[in-house]
């Protein structure tokens, strides 16, 4: 089957990967350590590979099993919407509210990827920031039982993972550099680039009409 071809190259990507680094690092180890026997040298760059290797190991783990609890959280909100348990019915200009409020959220976001901007220099954390703000629109337009435990449980992350930021680059002095004007202008463009994209095209496929 295909998963079955998929693991076995992902085995043999692993076990070619760590060969070509033991040579490597014998070859590195060779002239840091004159005195040292090559049996010595062979077990010292092994140690070493396979330290490095289980990082990586458990960093693809990891990664696998954020994109699996995100497919998940995606699944399972999807099936919510379709018989969705309502706790409170937001007026038509909270919906509205909530709608302009995914502009600055993704604004934000682009922010923390454009280097230089005035924008993180004001805010620190942009993208922190923009999941924040993008919580809270989510929470004033929706009022469903799902929408308060995905988007709330988002938001307190969010707040308290911003709090903590803020504190650490207040106790280090931490200023952020800033560049010409063009930067923000560049954050703002993704910015509303990545929203309309994201509005009209991703979410009519993830979650439907």
């Amino acid at each position: 089957t295909s998963g079955t071809v998929a693991a076995f190259l992902t085995i043999l990507g692993y076990s070619m990967y760590d060969t070509v680094i033991v040579f490597d690092r014998i070859r590195e180890n060779v002239p840091r350590l004159p005195r040292a026997t090559f049996s010595q040298i062979v077990n010292r760059s092994m140690s070493e590979v396979l330290t490095r290797s289980l990082a990586t190991s458990f960093t693809t783990l990891l990664g696998v099993l954020s994109l699996m609890g995100f497919v998940l959280i995606v699944y399972g909100y999807g099936l919510a919407r379709q018989a969705p348990a309502v706790v409170y019915a937001p007026p038509a200009w909270l919906r509205h509210l909530g709608t302009a409020l995914t502009i600055p959220a993704f604004i934000l976001v682009a922010a923390a990827y454009v280097p230089g901007t005035r924008i993180k220099r004001a805010v620190g954390h942009p993208m922190v920031l923009g999941v924040k703000v993008w919580a809270v629109a989510h929470l004033l337009a929706n009022g469903a039982v799902a929408d308060l435990v995905l988007f709330g449980s988002i938001l307190v992350w969010a707040v308290v993972n911003y709090a903590a930021a803020r504190r650490r680059d207040r106790a280090a002095g931490t200023v952020y550099a800033i560049g010409p004007a063009s930067r923000d202008v560049r954050a703002v463009v993704i910015g509303l680039a990545v929203c309309a994209v994201f509005a009209f095209c991703l979410l009519c496929v993830l979650l439907g009409p």
